[in-house]
C-alpha cells in the first residue's frame, strides 16, 4: 500500500457513496484469515502503517465475557499484523439516544469511522443512503497483488489508481462466503437501490434466544418439569395451563417496548411468516 493513499482518507473523501462497512470483529477474523489463506496473493507490506479508525471497540477495563473476548481478538489481531493500528471511535454521545448516534453525525459531518457496527434493523437504512462500501472488493484491494489498486490518486477528491479485477473480486467473495453461516448470507449479501449485489457487513457475534421456564410453578400447574414443551402446540397449552389471571400470572412472557421485535421475530419465522418481504418487482 502507499503512503499516498491511507485507508482513513477514503472514508472521508467518499462518504456519500461508499463508507468501509464491517465491524470491527470482522477484521480480527474474516481478514486476518484470508490475509494468510491465499498465498496467490500478495499482503499489505510490513514497512507501511495503516491507522484503521473503528466504532465498537471493547472498553479497556470492561470485565465483561464479550468485552475480555473482543479484546483477545483484537490483541491476536495486531500481534499477527503489527503494521495495522486500529483506534477507537470518538464522537458526542446524545443522552438518551440509540448506539448509532455517534457514527451517523459523523457521517453527516464527512469525519466517520472505517468500521461501523451495523445492527440488521438499520441495515437496509445505511445500504440505501449509500453508507457502506462493498466488503468483497475492499478485501479483493488488499490481497490483490497490485499495488496501484491500493493507490489513491488525485488528492482528496481524487480516485482509486486502478480497480480489482472481476476474477479477483469473485475470489474475494468465495473467501467470505466460506466464512458466513448459511442463514446470514442473504442478510449480508443483498441488492443496494442500484440493484447492485454485494456484501455489505460481516457477522462477527451471534444472538441465540432461549425459552427459559420456572420448574416450581410447572409443578403447582400439574405439569412435569422434566418434559418443557417441545411443538407450538405443547408450548400453547403449557402457557394456558400455567396462566391464572387472579394472581396476575402468566404462561408466556415476552419483551415489550422497544424491544418487542426482538421478541416476536424468531416465532412469527419459525412459524413461516415474514414481517417484509421484497416483491417480484423489487420493491
Amino acid at each position: 500500500m502507499e503512503r499516498s493513499a491511507p485507508i482513513p482518507g477514503l472514508a472521508r473523501q467518499r462518504i456519500k457513496k461508499a463508507w468501509w462497512k464491517f465491524a470491527w470483529g470482522c477484521v480480527g477474523t474474516a481478514l486476518a484469515a484470508t490475509l494468510g489463506a491465499s498465498p496467490a496473493w500478495a499482503t499489505v507490506p510490513p514497512r507501511i502503517k495503516v491507522r484503521f479508525i473503528s466504532a465498537g471497540l471493547p472498553q479497556p477495563g470492561a470485565t465483561d465475557v464479550g468485552s475480555i473476548a473482543a479484546r483477545r481478538v483484537l490483541e491476536a489481531f495486531h500481534k499477527k499484523y503489527p503494521h495495522y493500528t486500529i483506534t477507537p471511535f470518538v464522537m458526542p454521545q446524545i443522552e438518551g439516544s440509540s448506539a448509532e448516534t455517534g457514527p451517523l453525525m459523523a457521517i453527516a459531518a464527512g469525519v466517520p469511522p472505517n468500521a461501523i457496527y451495523v445492527n440488521y434493523r438499520e441495515s437496509s437504512t445505511y445500504i440505501e443512503h449509500g453508507f457502506l462500501a462493498p466488503v468483497e472488493v475492499l478485501l479483493a484491494r488488499i490481497l490483490s497483488a497490485n499495488p496501484a489498486e491500493r493507490a489513491w490518486r488525485g488528492g482528496p477528491r481524487g480516485g482509486w489508481a486502478a480497480n480489482p479485477s472481476p476474477r479477483e473480486i469473485a475470489q474475494a467473495l468465495a473467501l467470505i462466503r466460506r466464512r458466513v453461516p448459511k442463514p446470514a448470507w442473504p442478510v449480508i449479501y443483498r441488492q443496494n437501490r442500484a440493484a447492485e449485489k454485494h456484501v455489505w457487513a460481516m457477522p462477527y457475534s451471534s444472538l441465540v434466544t432461549g425459552l427459559l421456564y420456572r420448574k416450581d410453578l410447572f409443578r403447582a400447574a400439574g405439569l412435569n418439569p422434566r418434559k418443557p414443551p417441545r411443538t407450538w402446540a405443547q408450548l400453547l397449552a403449557d402457557a394456558r395451563q400455567l396462566t391464572i389471571p387472579s394472581l396476575h400470572q402468566y404462561g408466556l412472557a415476552l419483551r415489550g417496548g422497544s424491544a418487542i421485535g426482538y421478541s416476536i421475530y424468531p416465532f412469527i419465522v419459525s412459524n413461516g411468516g415474514r414481517v417484509v418481504a421484497r416483491q417480484a418487482n423489487g420493491r
